[in-house]
């Protein structure tokens, strides 16, 4: 998402710009065959039969046989609840940490340039915590002559039976240090082994009438028939905004809207879905007012309990001089079984302006 180098009114409105080998993806790696964990009420109990016979019980997530990432985006219930920040790493000048997994293994972290950021720009690693040197990658021209903005702020892999599409965040932004105008939601097809090629016929997702044309920070999570779940910030900056879901066809094309409003508190922002061990997903989030990363679980992906921060800030949030905020959290499980999130560190300037770096932090549990 846009990060700002102005001085920002309030910590929502700072938070909705911001944003914003290996596993060897053998398909029974990160499952088990217990019961689904995550629950969608208080208890996490699928209820009595009512009088149809209907036991209430919710269809679980589970990810496709054959998901080339579904161990690097697995996490079990029990770990991941609490997390020590790496004071000794840091990507400077760099912001809104976005993984993708390749077929053989390879690691990609898409990330926003903050001295070029039109376009993404893309690191590899083979471990998850060895990172190379980040070169440009995808910019909005691509889709040409389809209007995708001149800026791509954010991009979420799209795991499909033949392989892998981006799904990138456009946005028209004519003066920089304002919000866009608009969003949408375009896509790279085929990045896996790549080039991706850009549909420029169509765009991916636009949004619906609630949203205003500003939706952002696309993430998807598939399901075992290989249709998927996207999750994005609709309505962003603005009152009512909040993540949103939407249904994806198996063959990829985004449908019908999941829930009639967002699925978490309006200050949740920034969604990463992640698969749960035994069932379920994990909704990683910028959480709150002052930002850091937070989670929440659900069975079937739109009805979440345990709406809870991970990693506050420390002191001050970034409104003011000094303070910092955390957002956009991307997580891995590697290969070693630790978990590492990465996400965007602002730190505001006596000027009004801010300095940002990607930082991570580790599961102590």
């Amino acid at each position: 998402m846009y990060v700002p180098r102005v001085i920002a009114p309030s910590i929502p409105f700072l938070l909705a710009l911001a944003a914003c080998t290996t596993h060897d993806g053998d398909e029974d790696s990160a499952f088990d065959s217990g019961s689904p964990v995550g629950d969608t009420g208080e208890t996490g109990e699928t209820g009595e039969p009512d009088e149809t016979g209907e036991t209430g019980e919710v269809p679980s997530i589970f990810a496709p046989v054959g998901h080339p990432a579904a161990a690097w985006f697995t996490v079990p219930a029990d770990r991941g609840l609490v997390w020590e920040r790496d004071p000794t790493y840091a990507i400077e000048e760099f912001t809104v940490p976005q993984m993708v997994v390749m077929a053989d293994g390879t690691l990609r972290m898409y990330a926003t340039n903050m001295a070029a950021t039109e376009g993404r720009w893309v690191m590899e690693s083979e471990n998850g915590v060895e990172w190379g040197t980040p070169t440009e990658a995808l910019l909005p021209s691509a889709f040409l002559p389809l209007d995708c903005g001149d800026r791509l702020e954010d991009v979420a892999p799209h795991y499909r039976p033949g392989g892998l599409d981006l799904v990138a965040e456009g946005s028209y932004t004519p003066v920089h240090t304002e919000p866009a105008e608009w969003r949408k939601f375009c896509l790279f097809e085929g990045a896996d082994p790549g080039p991706p090629v850009p549909d420029t016929a169509a765009f991916f997702y636009e949004g619906e009438a609630a949203d205003n044309e500003q939706i952002s920070v696309p993430s998807l999570v598939s399901l075992e028939d290989w249709s998927a779940r996207l999750y994005y910030v609709g309505n962003l900056a603005s009152p009512g905004e909040g993540i949103r879901v939407v249904d994806v066809s198996a063959d990829g094309a985004a449908g019908a809207s999941l829930s009639d409003e967002a699925v978490l508190a309006s200050t949740d922002v920034d969604p990463l879905p992640i698969y749960l061990e035994g069932g379920g997903v994990r909704l990683f989030h910028t959480h709150g007012h002052g930002g850091g990363p937070g989670y929440a679980d659900s069975v079937d992906g739109i009805t979440f309990t345990r709406d809870t921060g991970l990693i506050p800030h420390e002191g001050e949030d970034c409104t003011a001089v000094g303070g910092e905020c955390l957002l956009d959290p991307a997580f891995l499980h590697l290969p070693d079984d630790r978990l590492v999130l990465y996400f965007t560190r602002l730190e505001k300037q006596a000027n009004g302006t801010f300095t940002a770096r990607i930082e991570r932090a580790f599961a102590t549990d």
